[in-house]
């Protein structure tokens, strides 16, 4: 089966028999139960008072109605659902009410028994060279517009301290993706809610080559979690990004963003909001590495 068949196979699957409920909710907690462990009880998350208020805040629907996108730096294989998993009450949090993740086809469709683990828990195919029109994230972003919750990581790929210079930041170019689910969400926008998370390259650190050394891509140094490090999470306030929608209308009237596939117009628009994100993102980054 080629790959755009497969996506589109999984997708029909789920519009017509999506996963039962029970089997969600059993999939979740145990999943949520080993990752408490490992990153709860064998690593030390942190994350202030304040910032866990806020995030429970929102992930539990103070937010009017509106879809939630959460936004994450992505620093190891372990980051969703690890963190959501020691920071969330996840048993008293329903499969339909449990964040809506995405991942790259050739992890979810590795096998069969993985497919379903991840579908089972609220995880979406994308294809990574599948561009900004592809259907699969079309149906993610209608999660959104339904007014669920979901969470990406803008930079695509995972992005660890060291492929960064001392005194620029670490955190890796945004994608135009996150800027286009945000302005194809229906009439009003969703939520956005920024995080940046530090240490979780240290429980999942990759391979650094050495000097003239071809770089294998997310190649690890062991096949095992590291244990004892301390991870902090950190929560900032949401990002408004309707002053850059209303502008963009004004200068824009003829441009109809019903319509899914992208434009130049459109184009100029998802920058805007990446670059508005990103900056959200910097300053939690500076609160992070300040510490």
């Amino acid at each position: 089966m080629f790959k755009g068949e497969q996506g589109d196979a999984w997708m029909t699957q789920q519009t017509a028999s999506p996963t039962p409920a029970p089997l969600r909710r059993l999939t979740m907690l145990a999943v949520a139960g080993a990752f408490r462990v490992l990153l709860g009880a064998l690593n030390d998350v942190r994350v202030e008072d304040e910032d866990r208020e806020r995030l429970l805040r929102y992930v539990q629907g103070e937010r009017e109605g509106r879809g939630l996108l959460s936004v994450s730096n992505h620093c190891s294989v372990y980051d969703d659902p690890g963190l959501w998993s020691v920071v969330l009450p996840v048993p008293s949090i329903g499969p339909d009410d449990m964040r809506w993740s995405l991942c790259t086809h050739d992890v979810f469709f590795a096998t069969p028994v993985l497919e379903k683990v991840l579908t089972a828990g609220n995880v979406v195919p994308l294809y990574r060279l599948g561009g900004l029109d592809q259907p699969l994230l079309r149906f993610f972003m209608e999660k959104l517009e339904a007014g669920g919750w979901c969470h990406v990581f803008p930079e695509g790929r995972i992005f660890q301290p060291w492929r960064f210079s001392t005194g620029e930041p670490k955190l890796g170019p945004l994608q135009l993706g996150v800027g286009k689910l945000i302005a194809h969400t229906g009439p009003s926008p969703p939520l956005v809610l920024p995080l940046y998370h530090r240490g979780m390259h240290n429980v999942a650190p990759e391979v650094i080559p050495a000097p003239g050394r071809r770089e294998v891509r997310g190649q690890l140094q062991s096949r095992w979690p590291k244990l004892g490090n301390r991870i902090d999470l950190y929560v900032g306030e949401p990002v408004d990004v309707a002053d850059l929608l209303q502008e963009w209308r004004t200068r824009h009237p003829d441009v109809d963003l019903t319509r899914w596939e992208s434009c130049k117009e459109g184009r100029e628009l998802y920058q805007l909001i990446v670059d508005r994100i990103r900056d959200a993102m910097l300053e939690l980054e500076a609160r992070a590495w300040a510490q």
